[in-house]
C-alpha cells in the first residue's frame, strides 16, 4: 500500500505561490515558457535548447578541466564528453556552497535533478545529463558559513567564522575563500553533535576528506558532493570561470545595452505576480557587477 500523499498547501511553511506551481500550473502559465508536468512540452523545450546552444566544444573543454578539482568519476567524465553531441541536453539544479554540504534540500534538489534527467531521457530518447551549478560567486558569507544539525531533538548551529575578517576587508566571491586549520575543529564539533548511527563514521570520513585546510568553499563543497553522488554521472559546474564568462558575452552585452528594457520587464512581471501572490525577488536596474582584485 503506497504511503499517503499530502498537498503542499497543507504545510504553512510553503508559500501560496509555490503550492500553486506544484499543484495547478495554469494560474501561473503566463510566467513560464511551459508546463513542467507536460511530457510534450518538456520534449519541445529539449528541442529548443538543443537547437539554440552552439558552444559545445568549448564548454566540454572547460568542464573537463573543472572536473579535475572535484575528482570526477568516469561516468561524470563520460557525461561531460556527451555534451559535445548536439542532441544532448541537461537538467540543471544548483545551490550556494553551504558549509559541510549545506541544508538538506541541497541533497534533495540534486537527487531530483538526477531522477528528472533519467525521466526526460526515457520520454525524449535523448541523452540527458544532470548538472549541478556551484553558486560560488555569491558574496554573502553569512548564508553559507553555518550549518544546522540535530543534537538529539534540538537543532544546533555549527559555524566556520575564520573567514569573516578576510571577507569584511576585501569582499569577494565566497567560493574563493580558503579554509584554514580551524576547519578541523569545525568538523570535530560536528562529530560531537551528530547522533551516533551505523552511518556516522562514513559520513564524517567523507566530510574530513573534502573539507581540509587549503581547500576553498568551492572545492570542498564540490568534492563532498561528488563523493556523495559518485556513480550517478552528475556534472558540477563552477560559474566562476573566465571561459564560461566568455561564452556568455552576448548575454552580458545585451544586458548592458538594454538594461532599461530588462528592468521594465522584470518590474512589470513582479507587479503582476504581486497582484495574486508575492514578489520573491525585488528587481534592480541591473544584475551585472564587476569583480576585481579589490573585490566586487
Amino acid at each position: 500500500m503506497p504511503p499517503p500523499r499530502l498537498p503542499y498547501s497543507e504545510f504553512s511553511s510553503f508559500s501560496r505561490l509555490f503550492s500553486t506551481y506544484a499543484a495547478e500550473f495554469s494560474p501561473l502559465a503566463s510566467f513560464f515558457s511551459g508546463d513542467f508536468k507536460d511530457p510534450r512540452q518538456r520534449g519541445q523545450v529539449a528541442r529548443q535548447v538543443a537547437d539554440y546552444y552552439k558552444n559545445r566544444e568549448s564548454l566540454v573543454a572547460a568542464l573537463l578541466d573543472q572536473a579535475e578539482f572535484y575528482n570526477a568519476d568516469q561516468k561524470t567524465l563520460d557525461n561531460i564528453e556527451s555534451l559535445a553531441d548536439p542532441e544532448t541536453v541537461c537538467v540543471v539544479t544548483g545551490q550556494q556552497l553551504g558549509l559541510l554540504g549545506g541544508p538538506l534540500y541541497t541533497l534533495l534538489k540534486t537527487i531530483t535533478a538526477i531522477q528528472l534527467a533519467e525521466r526526460l531521457a526515457r520520454d525524449t530518447g535523448r541523452k540527458v545529463v544532470p548538472v549541478f551549478w556551484l553558486e560560488g560567486e555569491d558574496h554573502d558569507l553569512a548564508e553559507v558559513a553555518s550549518v544546522t544539525v540535530f543534537r538529539g531533538n534540538e537543532p544546533t548551529s555549527i559555524t566556520y567564522s575564520a573567514a569573516d575578517a578576510a571577507q569584511e576587508k576585501n569582499p569577494q566571491p565566497v567560493g574563493r575563500l580558503t579554509f584554514d586549520d580551524s576547519i578541523s575543529a569545525t568538523i570535530d564539533e560536528l562529530s560531537d553533535v551528530l547522533m551516533p548511527t551505523e552511518f556516522s563514521h562514513e559520513v564524517l570520513e567523507l566530510v574530513r576528506a573534502s573539507y581540509r585546510p587549503g581547500e576553498t568553499f568551492l572545492t570542498a563543497f564540490a568534492k563532498l558532493m561528488a563523493r556523495l553522488f559518485a556513480g550517478t554521472g552528475i556534472v558540477f559546474v563552477s560559474g566562476d570561470d573566465a571561459r564560461l564568462k566568455k561564452m556568455a558575452r552576448p548575454v552580458f552585452r545585451k544586458e548592458i545595452k538594454e538594461f532599461e528594457k530588462s528592468a521594465k520587464l522584470l518590474l512589470a512581471s513582479s507587479m503582476k505576480l504581486d497582484e495574486t501572490y508575492h514578489v520573491q525577488v525585488k528587481s534592480r536596474p541591473t544584475s551585472i557587477f564587476l569583480m576585481t582584485k579589490q573585490g566586487r
